[in-house]
């Protein structure tokens, strides 16, 4: 035990020495200094006294979608202290928030955070960083939202969300580092360090988004994964798409990730302003010589939509399905309470879960076959609301599995042996590897993991050098 304690503080003492050479690099005005209860720090007591340390760090989390603004405020080890809800519907009205202006809901972002931390009588100077998770393309390094195409539930294009963030905070007397991932990846990092999450054992696996939108996210070797260039598993809910249906009315879906590139495919057959808007260069071209962009672009992905294919986003999420319950006459039906209607057997609702269960299986299928010999794909976790709550304890006699997950499950299997070509055996690994979600919208506050730099420079004083801390770690 005395030899693992003197390898861990060595350990410890190389990482500061790194992170001090960091610092220092900045030149003598940005010299950063320690604490005078930090310098007290010895090898003995070096992981008790880190440990306050996280616990007294604060940084805010945010997880903004098409439905709901959710705020909380945490502290280093990433427990959720305090947290705050805002209904989009209560303000907008049903789709409303799609119309409002950006800077109205950065207006309300800023509101909240500071409400929140009010109501939880901290300084404003004692929170550090927020961290917002946001549902639509990201450009992390830039800042903007909306960043590939305009937000598809949210009214953000090309929009400096950091930058205006920082603004409105900045108005209310707090100066914080914003930064903002997709919620996807969010997602995806919450459900591997929540304690309870899903892929925390695994260095290999993803998440899939079904909600208000629908979006894949994965990680390879512990790492986020996006494809071999780094462009092709974005957007995922919209690269994944119908190509034909049979005299069976069955559909099968296509992945075209490694073409679009994290961007749109075309819509063929949607109006020219909605085409625009989603695929912005290669929907221009489109639009001003369709013939000639497809000759040039063969492998860009052009779905037919005006022959009545959708892709996952718009089928299968939950403003998707509500639509397509409406088109189908079913008055008084909608994805939130297929649920209760089947748990008290109501054949309707029951049959559409199975339908809307093995439509997922089909559309995972198609992720799943581009990357089928790829770790990731063996551990897949449903998340968002639909994907956690659709028929969630309807469970027919002699079934072992709700009807959502048996139906997603045997989707998967059936579409990547009778149309993809993949082995049987590979195939059930592949369908047993699709799980539910055992969280709810907290993954994504708990999505961002303070290091012991981010502890480290926010408890740095004028009192001390980092030089000095390094000396009695040694000791």
């Amino acid at each position: 035990m005395r030899l693992l304690r003197l390898v861990l503080s060595s350990v410890r003492v190389v990482f500061l020495a790194v992170f001090c050479a960091l610092e220092m690099s900045a030149g003598p005005a940005d010299q950063v200094f320690l604490s005078p209860e930090t310098t007290l720090l010895t090898s003995q007591d070096n992981d008790r006294q880190l440990s306050l340390l996280f616990s007294q760090y604060r940084f805010v989390a945010i997880s903004l979608g098409g439905s709901n603004l959710r705020v909380s405020i945490n502290d280093g080890h990433n427990h959720v202290l305090s947290r705050a809800l805002v209904k989009w519907d209560k303000i907008y009205g049903r789709d409303g928030v799609k119309t409002a202006l950006p800077n109205e809901i950065i207006e309300k972002t800023a509101a909240t955070i500071e409400e929140l931390i009010n109501k939880a009588g901290l300084d404003k100077k004692a929170v550090h960083r927020v961290v917002a998770n946001l549902a639509g393309p990201v450009d992390e390094e830039e800042g903007i939202f909306g960043s590939d195409f305009k937000t598809p539930n949210l009214p953000f294009d090309r929009y400096p969300f950091v930058g205006q963030l920082q603004k409105e905070l900045d108005k209310r007397k707090m100066v914080v580092k914003v930064t903002i991932v997709n919620d996807a990846k969010g997602a995806l990092w919450g459900e591997t360090y929540h304690p309870d999450g899903l892929l925390k054992d695994y260095a290999d696996g993803g998440i899939v988004i079904i909600g208000t939108g629908v979006n894949v996210a994965v990680k390879k070797n512990g790492e986020v994964y996006l494809g071999p260039t780094g462009r092709e598993i974005l957007e995922g809910g919209h690269n994944l798409f119908q190509v034909k249906r049979n005299k069976k009315n069955r559909v099968h879906y296509v992945w075209t990730g490694d073409q679009a590139k994290g961007g749109h495919p075309i819509e063929r057959g949607k109006v020219p302003p909605a085409i625009r808007r989603q695929g912005k260069k290669a929907a221009a071209a489109f639009l001003q010589k369709q013939a000639e962009f497809i000759q040039e672009n063969p492998h860009y992905p052009v779905m037919a939509w005006d022959q009545g294919m959708r892709d996952f986003d718009e089928y299968l999420s939950g403003p998707g399905i509500n639509q397509r319950l409406r088109q189908a006459g079913l008055k008084g039906y909608t994805v939130k309470n297929l649920t209760k209607k089947a748990k008290f057997g109501d054949r309707v609702a029951i049959d559409w879960i199975q339908e809307i269960g093995t439509e997922i299986g089909y559309a995972l299928a198609a992720f799943m076959a581009a990357y089928s010999q790829e770790p990731f794909v063996e551990h897949l976790v449903l998340v968002s609301g639909v994907a956690e709550n659709l028929a969630k304890g309807v469970i027919q006699k002699g079934d072992k599995e709700d009807i959502l997950m048996k139906s997603i499950r045997s989707g998967v299997a059936r579409e990547l042996v009778s149309h993809f070509g993949i082995s049987l055996e590979r195939a059930r690994v592949l369908s047993n590897g699709v799980m539910r979600s055992q969280l709810t919208y907290e993954r994504e506050l708990v999505s961002y993991q303070p290091t012991d730099a981010d502890i480290l420079r926010n408890n740095l004083t004028p009192n001390h050098t980092v030089a000095e801390f390094l000396t009695a770690q040694a000791l």
